[in-house]
């Protein structure tokens, strides 16, 4: 059947018009496309251009030296913006006996100013309740010669052949005088201590001394002596002390003490004891001298 030109033109019109139509809505919707992944790079980038946020403990009260910290309060900060060392969450978080999470208390090793970041060189752990200090005198200790009160300490133990334990780490010295020196220590601090005095008395060409902390905000020492087994034992009675036990040190230890009799111990720890009995006697007399 024959066309004519007029319904040949119509339909050649009708397939532009398609045509013309399929291409606008391509170019449209290439459009909205380029227009979406244009607005999700955009939002992509101010995404990135927001700091990494982290959680940081301040202070709302000025606390002083030595003073305890009740109360840590979390502040957001952007990450680039705080010390590497700052208090986390995990520093003084822990579970107790029942599976219940509690927050450990920290003492201030500087002033600290509300509002500070505080981080871990500023605080010390309050390790002891202030129910279980006691007030501790030793005068059986080398001590340096500039040492004065409120100066922070680790007692040493020195044997003959060099090696070289820390005993009791980063102490705070309450009072000193030119032999005696004051210490708050809780149970097992004293523990260790006595059973470190006890070996120095019978071991020939051992010490015990204390060296200085040049600054309150370094970090303490770890401990590295341990007590014999039976001050351990009463250490791991107590199930508030922790206890660590460095491999090898003991066993160096009572090598030292296998070449003495009991009776030349008992002697050797007597004399220790005469000793500082005397030293005692000799700086309380001059203390009561003064009054």
């Amino acid at each position: 059947m024959a066309v004519n030109p007029m319904q040949r033109k119509s339909r050649l019109s009708f397939v532009m018009g398609i045509l013309v139509a399929v291409l606008v809505a391509g170019l449209v919707i290439m459009l909205l496309f380029v227009k979406i992944k244009k607005l999700q790079d955009e939002k992509q980038e101010l995404i990135d251009s927001q700091p990494v946020m982290t959680t940081v403990y301040t202070v709302s009260e000025r606390i002083s030296k030595d003073g305890e910290i009740s109360e840590l309060t979390p502040l957001q900060m952007d990450i680039t913006k705080v010390p590497d060392n700052i208090l986390t969450s995990s520093d003084f978080d822990y579970e107790d006996e029942d599976g219940e999470y509690k927050q450990k208390t920290f003492k201030a090793l500087v002033d600290i100013e509300p509002h500070t970041v505080v981080t871990k060189s500023m605080v010390e752990e309050n390790s002891d309740k202030s129910d279980s200090l006691r007030l501790v005198e030793y005068n059986m200790f080398t001590l340096p010669s500039t040492l004065e009160a409120g100066q922070y300490i680790d007692l040493r133990i020195a044997f003959s052949t060099g090696a070289d334990f820390v005993v009791a780490s980063k102490k705070y010295v309450e009072d000193a005088n030119a032999s005696t020196i004051w210490l708050k220590l809780g149970e097992k601090d004293m523990m260790t201590i006595n059973c470190a005095i006890i070996e120095s008395y019978i071991i020939e060409g051992t010490k015990i001394y204390a060296t200085l902390y040049t600054d309150s905000t370094q970090a303490k020492a770890t401990v590295t002596y341990t007590p014999n087994d039976t001050v351990v034992s009463v250490i791991k009675a107590n199930s508030n002390i922790d206890v660590s036990s460095p491999i090898g040190m003991r066993a160096f230890v009572e090598s030292l003490l296998d070449g003495k009799t009991s009776d030349e111990r008992a002697s050797l720890v007597q004399s220790g004891f005469n000793s500082e009995a005397s030293s005692l006697k000799a700086t309380r007399d001059e203390l009561m001298g003064t009054y």
